[in-house]
């Protein structure tokens, strides 16, 4: 072995080399690189979340009389019952302001509705466009759905002070709100039609409750 100042040489004798050859030095002056670690080629699996959580069936509620319905959130951990009574629809072709402004709808008709809300259990973050109209025509496309949900945007209220429009806030137990459900539509809107409360606590899906109308 050769001992070479600065450096560690060492010198290997291979059997059976000529006296000719020179001797093989391996040089250990340089660090060896490290193997790169392995790459991830694709994410660890995650657990599948359903699409919406299960609901109940929607309600048929009859104009007039109170229904209770519930829903739950996309995963299915917060539920919400509330207490819905919804009127009979009355029609105006105007209504008067408090300055005596007479202010007509665009489609013909204004359609009112008398609506209450009370909390039962769970929370319910009400807002007054959860609640729809579908056109007489249109019902029987819609109930032939197996899930009564609501694929195509139907017609919401339209807020009108001077019929005192119901407003959005949050029902828990023992909350109420009430207040009125204003729709400008034609007057023959009303026949046949329906009125749709969507899922409590969810954006789409199959409907609360519903109220078929004479």
């Amino acid at each position: 072995m050769v001992v070479a100042s600065g450096a560690l040489m060492i010198t290997v004798s291979v059997g059976g080399c000529g006296a000719d050859e020179p001797p093989v030095v391996a040089d250990r002056t340089q660090t060896p690189t490290p193997s790169a670690p392995a790459v991830r080629t694709s994410a660890p699996g995650l657990p599948e979340v359903a699409s919406k959580a299960p609901q109940p069936d929607p309600v048929a509620g009859t104009p007039g009389n109170t229904v209770t319905v519930s829903g739950k959130n996309l995963f299915g951990n917060k539920s919400a019952t509330i207490e819905v009574t919804l009127s009979r629809p009355k029609v105006h072709t105007e209504v008067k302001s408090a300055n005596g402004v007479r202010i007509k709808p665009k489609r013909g008709a204004f359609v009112v509705f008398d609506v209450v809300l009370e909390g039962v259990e769970g929370t319910y973050e009400f807002n007054p466009l959860h609640f729809h109209l579908i056109r007489g025509s249109e019902v029987p496309a819609w109930r032939s759905k197996a899930d009564f949900s609501l694929k195509k945007t139907p017609d919401t209220p339209t807020p009108i002070d001077e019929f005192n429009s119901i407003s959005f806030g949050s029902i828990s137990a023992g909350d109420r709100i009430s207040g009125s459900l204003v729709f400008d539509q034609p007057r023959t809107a009303v026949d046949g039609g329906a009125v749709v409360l969507r899922a409590l606590l969810l954006t789409d899906g199959p409907a609360s409750a519903y109220w078929l109308l004479d």
